[in-house]
């Protein structure tokens, strides 16, 4: 199978207003789900009781 046909067939679900949506909410869903990982390591880590200012 030649190089573009092959991107062409694997691309071919971008076509779809509703796969498009659905992956983009999955990307941002993930950026989140990071960040609240890096947050919640961050807080843990710190040396100072944060938990005292809430």
């Amino acid at each position: 199978m030649e190089a573009s046909k092959k991107s062409q067939v694997m691309l071919r679900a971008f076509s779809s207003r509703n796969f498009r949506l659905y992956y983009i909410g999955q990307a941002i869903s993930l950026i989140g789900t990071s960040m609240i990982q890096v947050a919640a390591g961050l807080y843990i880590a710190s040396p100072i009781p944060l938990g005292c200012w809430v």
